[in-house]
């Protein structure tokens, strides 16, 4: 866990994924992304993508002591690769965290269009006041983060699912 969210520095992350089934029964739990225990798919800190099983309905996560904020970015559809990520301006005069993907976003989620982004569109949680996204449950600074992903079946039947690539990185102020 070497990963923190802190004023000053920058944080990204993304994954690049496929997933053999996202609905019904023989679906599988999914996360991505960045926080505090990978021993288990229930974190209390971080910032992470998840997809629960039995949904196809894929959502970003902001989670300070178990507390969180839940942003829904779109339905996946099986066999289908996607690219997710999200972006900490911790270094700018108003942190913002701008996820991004190429699953088309939910109806009313979209807080920040951008033609120029690769991918569409942003989804952005800042700390301005009045935002429809809030960084209110930004993990604390004191909280060191591991990056990866999971996926947990709740059943025997034969998955496949595939990852590309992941990358995680963060800005580091050595003076």
């Amino acid at each position: 866990a070497t990963f923190a969210f802190a004023a000053g520095q920058d944080v990204w992350y993304g994954l690049n994924f496929q997933l053999s089934t996202v609905s019904g029964a023989t679906s599988c739990d999914f996360i991505a992304g960045m926080m505090d225990a990978w021993n288990d798919i229930t974190p209390t800190d971080g910032v992470w993508f998840n997809k629960p099983q039995n949904s196809a309905v894929l959502s970003l996560k902001i989670t300070n002591a178990g507390t969180s904020t839940t942003i829904t970015i779109g339905t996946l559809v099986a066999a289908t690769a996607y690219t997710i990520g999200f972006y900490y301006s911790g270094s700018s005069s108003t942190p913002t965290l701008s996820a991004f993907a190429t699953i088309p976003y939910a109806a009313g989620t979209l807080t920040k269009p951008n033609p120029y982004w690769p991918g569409g569109p942003l989804i952005a949680a800042s700390a301005y006041s009045g935002g429809t996204n809030t960084l209110a449950n930004l993990p604390a600074v004191g909280t060191l983060l591991s990056p990866g992903f999971g996926i947990q079946s709740g059943t025997t039947a034969a998955q496949t699912n595939i990852v590309d690539y992941m990358f995680a990185g963060q800005t580091i102020n050595r003076y």
